[in-house]
């Protein structure tokens, strides 16, 4: 997501009264910034885009702390039985510049909730099925590192289906099939989105720590 940003200076002049000369005629003055945009830092950056530009070597640095980064669902309708995106918003809140760091997986986990109940997935697998998130063969994992404006935003757009996903078990041991469980029905529900950043559990002694979430209402309209 790209958007030009531009300054516009309008000067006025007014004739009041008798003949209007050229000098009193109104007159307009366009001014236009031509700062190239740059999508590893400013303060209306796309994820989507960073991960395309913006990727260094090395580990993720520590996630801010949720008190200079407000995390926000900003997608409020989603449409039955369709695909749609739900995006995520990330604002500074601060005075300063801050660096985001983002595991150069971008999993960010969304699932549509009514409650506790997920209700974009149903499981029907005898056992249990677990593993972690890999970099694909080929793919470029790296690290990607954005530098958000004070004020700023970042949008991370997430793929959201308005259709019920249903889990079996594959043909062979460990294996898992998807198959489709029909659209969701119409209705106030929640997203809830599991962001890459991992926090610590204050009071651990054993270095606990968590993955930080985001919720917020969406209607699935017809």
């Amino acid at each position: 997501m790209r958007r030009t940003m531009s300054a516009v200076l309008i000067a006025f002049a007014c004739g009041c009264g008798g003949a209007t000369s050229a000098t009193e005629t109104t007159s307009a003055a366009r001014v236009v910034d031509t700062t190239p945009h740059d999508p590893c830092d400013g303060a209306d950056l796309s994820l989507g885009e960073a991960a395309e530009h913006c990727r260094v070597a090395g580990d993720a640095s520590a996630p801010p702390a949720s008190d200079v980064i407000e995390v926000a669902i900003a997608t409020r309708t989603l449409r039955s039985g369709a695909d749609g995106v739900v995006d995520v918003a990330l604002r500074n809140l601060s005075d300063a510049p801050v660096v985001l760091d983002f595991p150069g997986t971008l999993n960010f986990d969304a699932s549509l909730m009514q409650g506790e109940r997920r209700v974009d997935e149903r499981w029907e697998i005898s056992g249990i099925a677990g593993g972690s998130v890999q970099c694909r063969p080929g793919a470029d994992c790296r690290t990607v590192r954005v530098r958000l404006a004070p004020g700023g935003r970042l949008v991370a757009s997430l793929p959201m289906s308005g259709r019920v996903s249903v889990l079996r078990d594959g043909p062979r041991a460990g294996t898992i099939e998807r198959s489709d469980g029909g659209p969701i029905p119409p209705g106030v529900y929640e997203v809830q989105v599991v962001l890459p950043w991992m926090d610590e559990v204050a009071g651990s002694t054993t270095g606990a720590r968590r993955a930080r979430v985001v919720r917020g209402a969406i209607d699935v309209t017809r």
